[in-house]
């Protein structure tokens, strides 16, 4: 197999569940293996691509740069996003946001079209009731904190 081109890197202050940790790992292990996306990123001039996401409390943001052969995505995300979903719903969180992750380099760098990311089996998405419940919990929370 020909070397890597993608690298991924997960961290934060609080504990990133095991399912979203897997399901991320998996796929990008599966991305790099692919020969549509060694294609895809082959048409960037770059030699590789780093993604790397911080999980914490701090507001979202993300950005892309280039330098020397080499292209960052730096992300940083909610680990409150976390928050009362079930395994196949974080493994399913993990493929949405890997799509979102690749949509935005690719936006950045202008590369066109992108493969499709394989969703792993276990990953299920969330159902209105789920959303609403998950939803429901985080207003119960929120106001919990508030009241002394």
């Amino acid at each position: 197999m020909p070397g890597l081109w993608l690298n991924v890197a997960l961290h934060g202050a609080d504990d990133i569940p095991a399912p979203y940790f897997d399901a991320a790992c998996a796929l990008a292990e599966s991305i790099n293996a692919d020969p549509h996306w060694r294609t895809w990123w082959s048409g960037t001039d770059q030699r590789d691509l780093t993604i790397d996401i911080e999980y914490g409390t701090l507001p979202e943001r993300s950005t892309v740069a280039v330098r020397k052969g080499q292209a960052w995505a730096s992300f940083r995300m909610e680990a409150s996003r976390f928050k009362g979903r079930t395994s196949s719903a974080l493994a399913y969180l993990a493929y949405t946001d890997m799509g979102t992750f690749f949509a935005q380099v690719a936006t950045e760098l202008a590369t066109g079209a992108l493969p499709s990311v394989r969703r792993p089996a276990n990953a299920t998405p969330p159902t209105p009731q789920s959303n609403a419940a998950r939803k429901r919990l985080a207003e119960l929370r929120s106001r919990h904190r508030t009241q002394p």
